[in-house]
């Protein structure tokens, strides 16, 4: 064990460590289903926007797991892709702009109310049906470099049932069922009014 593990090891009160990991342990496994995402993309001068319309959210597990008091997090990924022409077509595409945006979802007992925040911004719901509207359709914009010509954008969803603290995170691997994600989708940008080859 590393001296920096036993450091914090040390610092944490035995029995709340003992009680913490019993509990992940008693909630497992989770019935998760993969997620369905679909994707609108529109493309004016260099800037991008997506819609990602995500379906078949658990939301089951994931009311059950925010109500008992365990912070979960829901993360969506975007990337812009320039295709490599040429001889160095085979070190794969490159990559010209990326953004990724997280919300984190809870349960307020004090004034019961479902809280999502993002970025420092928070929104309360007073249902549970009201925030998983709000998370089943969310919009991001994204700016290529300059210098690049846009072929086709990627985009996926990732769900975490339950957001670790440290220094559990290291036990984040054993959880084989905690994280669930939508396959990746491509959709074309050339000749949007981003990339016109």
């Amino acid at each position: 064990m590393s001296p920096f593990l036993k450091t914090v090891l040390k610092k944490i009160d035995p029995s709340f460590s003992i009680i913490y990991f019993l509990s992940i342990l008693l909630i497992l496994p989770l019935s998760i289903a993969a997620m369905e995402l679909d994707i609108e993309s529109t493309a004016t001068d260099k800037r991008i926007e997506v819609r990602f319309s995500l379906s078949d959210l658990p939301a089951r597990d994931l009311y059950r797991n925010i109500t008992e008091g365990e912070i979960a997090e829901i993360v969506y990924e975007l990337q812009i892709f320039e295709e490599r022409q040429g001889i160095f077509f085979f070190i794969g595409d490159r990559r010209v702009a990326k953004r990724r945006e997280s919300y984190s979802l809870s349960f307020s007992s004090l004034s019961e109310t479902y809280r999502l925040e993002s970025a420092g911004r928070v929104m309360e719901f007073d249902d549970f049906s009201e925030m998983q509207g709000r998370l089943a359709s969310v919009s991001l914009q994204i700016t290529p470099t300059a210098d690049s010509e846009p072929d086709y954008l990627r985009a996926r969803v990732v769900l975490i049932h339950r957001r670790l603290i440290p220094p559990f995170i290291i036990l984040e691997p054993l959880l084989g069922d905690n994280k669930v994600s939508s396959p990746w989708k491509r959709e074309e940008i050339r000749g949007r009014g981003v990339s016109d080859r």
